[in-house]
């Protein structure tokens, strides 16, 4: 069987989800004996942001890289399409089409909050024109790979997809490269007796960077550093914020930070926050899980069926969430609930798992 990988090239500073998700499962299938090629298609980056945004979010650039890219390759048993933004560029190569997507359909943009009607309509406009692609692209595949049971429903309601055409695997985790990653000693790093971290990067509304600085500040008379590993776009915007509102030895930008070195803060905090307000599986949650150590997040539908009973789960908005933080750290019971909970899924989620459903799934197509 030859597998044709198809992503796109990452220039984001950190590391994201999508990123081990691509780096597991090619390695996996390597170690497998499955005859791959990989096809990684460049992205856009230009110096003023704004325009770089704007090209971006057309999505023709990377389309048409990806159409160009693929020309010339032949006799593939399956092209895969890792990042499902890309699956309208080989509509018209030979083979079975796969495409895993990383995102909610029914959730782009709209995480701003912003009520100012102009954005509200461009975000609206933006959503159809994307969808448009999108549902274009994955009626033409052979299947679509969802996260989540949750996030498969979601796909078929958003782009009218039947069953047949839906598949879930989880993007699994490394749970043994966990394991061998050091631990750090963060109270004399950030010299308070608690930390707590959130892991992502800086560059998405929905990954809720905003509600975890306002539990900051309302626990900043806590004994408990508040440590940011990522970076991108928006870090400035919330640098200024821990000045204005005088979070200065309590809230500490790491960073993008290597795979060993995130980990190591991961495994090492009291508890690791994931405000998110969208998300598909969210790796940093499953590796806190393999990790053993508390995640706190918001009650949203999005979760259900993924870590039921292995998160403390409160209500969307920032005093819920510092009763959540301060919960996860102080409460040994519920500590040792949620990580005997943690543990069990993060080995349902280990990545031989999700290695031998695509291979599973690629036979059963071909």
């Amino acid at each position: 069987m030859r597998v044709l990988l198809v992503s796109q090239t990452q220039n984001a500073p950190t590391i994201t989800g999508e990123m081990i998700f691509v780096e597991n499962l090619t390695r996996g299938l390597i170690e497998s004996g499955i005859n791959i090629q990989s096809c990684e298609v460049g992205t856009d980056f230009l110096p003023n942001q704004d325009l770089s945004r704007v090209i971006r979010y057309t999505r023709i650039p990377g389309i048409v890289r990806a159409y160009s890219s693929l020309r010339g390759r032949h006799n593939y048993d399956v092209i895969h399409f890792l990042d499902s933004s890309l699956a309208s560029s080989g509509l018209g190569m030979k083979g079975i089409k796969v495409a895993s997507s990383h995102i909610l359909g029914s959730s782009h943009f709209g995480f701003r909050g912003d009520k100012n009607p102009v954005s509200r309509a461009i975000e609206s406009a933006y959503s159809l024109y994307s969808n448009a692609i999108d549902g274009f692209s994955f009626r033409r595949m052979d299947k679509v790979v969802a996260g989540s049971t949750f996030h498969s429903a979601d796909l078929r309601e958003t782009f009218n997809l039947p069953l047949s055409k839906l598949e879930v695997i989880p993007p699994g985790v490394d749970s043994k490269m966990i394991r061998d990653c050091s631990r750090a000693d963060l109270k004399s790093l950030f010299g308070c007796e608690h930390t707590v971290a959130y892991i992502a990067r800086l560059d998405s509304p929905a990954k809720g960077l905003a509600h975890f600085m306002e539990a900051a500040a309302l626990l900043k008379g806590e004994d408990i550093a508040f440590v940011i590993v990522g970076d991108g776009t928006e870090r400035r915007h919330f640098e200024k914020i821990v000045k204005e509102r005088r979070l200065g030895g309590k809230v500490f930008f790491l960073g993008a930070l290597g795979f060993a070195e995130k980990t190591s803060i991961q495994k090492s905090a009291d508890a690791v926050v994931i405000p998110s307000v969208s998300e598909t599986f969210c790796m940093v949650f499953a590796e806190s899980l393999a990790a053993g150590v508390p995640v706190v997040a918001f009650d949203l539908p999005f979760w259900k069926g993924l870590y039921d009973g292995a998160g403390v789960f409160v209500e969307l908005d920032a005093a819920s969430l510092a009763k959540g933080i301060t919960d996860a750290i102080h409460n040994a019971a519920l500590r040792k609930r949620l990580a005997s909970k943690g543990l069990a899924l993060a080995e349902k989620y280990d990545v031989k798992n999700t290695i031998s459903a695509y291979i599973r799934l690629y036979e059963a197509l071909v």
